[in-house]
């Protein structure tokens, strides 16, 4: 099935994430670190689970509960510990507390509320009562789409105006030949491009959605958290 060809470098992805990230930190504590290791394992698990969803009439009932389950457990920490990460380095970019408190606000309602009526609806559209969650579960699911896309669209924005901030303010310094000013340069361009990506990304997952290609979104959906977290380590190693 064409729908299935993303799993695989979704977890050969998420498999080579893992030394990765062991190496790259060097403590292995704080929001930061556990968030990284939350996303890729949820990635991990999200795109094994749910490829055992892809062939229902090839298992019982009691055999699709489990990869329901693990499937929805994965997607938890897949999504908002992808959020939580761009969360956690906004101080590094001088945000202001009130504004990274707002963002945690709404980080927090997002994946409380879409969370909770996504899972409850997904277990319930595989199970026994499946035609009574059917479209529950099918509007649910484009308004989380939607939901997370606009989160992550804001987080980005957050990043690339800050980034932009940092470009015309020292431009005009005396030292802006120096080699910390270049590197930091190099930094923001690449925490800019790092942004725009992660946002055509996300709008091509609202596309496929709103496309009605269900299997094709969902499976791509892993690879593209994965791709997120690969370029998350291109901007890790510019700031250690």
């Amino acid at each position: 099935m064409a729908d299935n060809e993303f799993f695989s470098p979704s977890t050969d992805n998420a498999f080579e994430m893992l030394p990765i990230i062991y190496f790259t930190f060097s403590r292995y504590s704080g929001l930061y670190f556990w968030s990284m290791i939350a996303a890729d394992l949820g990635v991990l698990v999200y795109a094994t689970g749910f490829g055992k969803l892809m062939f229902p009439e090839e298992s019982p009932f009691a055999f699709q509960t489990l990869p329901t389950v693990l499937t929805c457990a994965a997607w938890i920490p897949m999504v908002s510990a992808q959020s939580l990460i761009l969360y956690s380095r906004l101080r590094l970019i001088n945000v202001d507390e009130t504004v990274r408190r707002c963002v945690l606000a709404m980080l927090l309602f997002n994946g409380i509320t879409m969370h909770t009526g996504t899972a409850i609806t997904t277990i319930g559209s595989n199970g026994k009562a499946a035609k009574l969650f059917l479209e529950p579960y099918a509007i649910m699911e484009r308004i989380q789409v939607t939901v997370f896309f606009v989160q992550e669209l804001i987080l980005s924005g957050l990043y690339v105006y800050k980034a932009r901030w940092f470009l015309k303010t020292y431009r005009h310094r005396d030292d802006k030949g120096s080699r910390a000013q270049r590197k930091l340069t190099s930094m923001m361009h690449h925490l800019i491009l790092s942004s725009v990506v992660v946002v055509v990304l996300d709008i091509t997952i609202l596309v496929l959605e709103y496309m009605g290609l269900y299997f094709l979104q969902v499976s791509y959906k892993a690879f593209v958290y994965s791709v997120k977290l690969k370029c998350e380590v291109g901007i890790l190693n510019r700031l250690v």
